[in-house]
């Protein structure tokens, strides 16, 4: 069953699900362009470790934040104070790791482009998951290598590098694809595609080398893969509303569409 929405489904961004999306999308994005992008060039997925505070971490996201220990039993009756059934330890931080994109010259074995797909951690105000990936940003800005930064989570914090203020002078969008060209950083360049909730995703330009054309990302197959070979039709339900809320203008266009899908009453 496919998503009932046109483009990126709302429901998808919900923190407790993201890292099974984001990882699906990074395997399916990498396959993909190591078919189209020919023999010069190699894609492979990398990961970057991060450590976050079980404060900082969203809920659902992050596995082992806690250690549980039981006591067989429980309590005892009485006026005296009764032992803890369930003692629980929270651990220092919550390690995860965030997967990626990188496109490599085989000939010379260089980083042409750096792919990301945004993730909670990343939009997190403060975090620590913040704090690498903008650092990793810089990296790549410093450096001869392409940026193309995937955004699909409409909460957090502005974190694609091309400035907020300027990004929000095109139409309003609600998702947003940034490209920063190695060779259009001097003129402070960005090739954008804003995306609204209501429109399908676009084929996006991956840029490799000078004098090699761009390859291309469908950006909207490869959601509508993860959401079929993901099983999320099963796992979400739609008679509640998303995670994170859509405007208040798009709420009878969303209901509309569930409705139309059998969703809703």
């Amino acid at each position: 069953m496919p998503s009932p929405f046109p483009g990126m489904d709302p429901y998808l961004e919900d923190p407790g699900g993201w890292l099974d999306f984001h990882n699906r999308l990074i395997t399916y994005l990498s396959d993909d362009l190591n078919g189209s992008i020919g023999e010069g060039y190699v894609a492979r997925m990398t990961e970057r470790v991060v450590v976050e505070a079980v404060r900082e971490a969203p809920r659902g996201i992050y596995p082992d934040v806690a250690l549980v220990t039981r006591r067989p039993g429980g309590g005892v009756a009485g006026a005296a104070a009764a032992d803890p059934w369930v003692r629980v330890k929270a651990a220092a931080g919550a390690e995860f790791r965030e997967a990626g994109v990188e496109i490599l010259d085989r000939t010379g074995n260089r980083v042409v482009t750096v792919i990301e797909v945004l993730s909670p951690s990343n939009k997190a105000a403060g975090g620590a998951g913040r704090r690498k990936y903008r650092s990793k940003q810089r990296e790549v800005l410093a450096s001869p290598t392409h940026l193309v930064e995937i955004d699909l989570l409409r909460a957090g914090s502005w974190t694609v590098a091309v400035p907020q203020d300027v990004a929000r002078l095109q139409d309003p969008f609600d998702y947003l694809v940034s490209i920063s060209r190695a060779n259009g950083r001097e003129e402070d360049e960005f090739d954008l595609y804003p995306i609204r909730a209501e429109d399908r995703l676009p084929r996006i330009a991956i840029p490799l080398g000078p004098g090699d054309p761009d390859a291309v990302a469908d950006l909207q197959g490869l959601v509508a893969r993860c959401y079929d070979r993901g099983q999320y039709a099963r796992l979400i339900d739609y008679r509640r509303e998303p995670a994170t809320p859509l405007p208040a203008p798009k709420v009878p266009w969303a209901e509309e569409v569930l409705r139309r899908a059998g969703l809703r009453g």
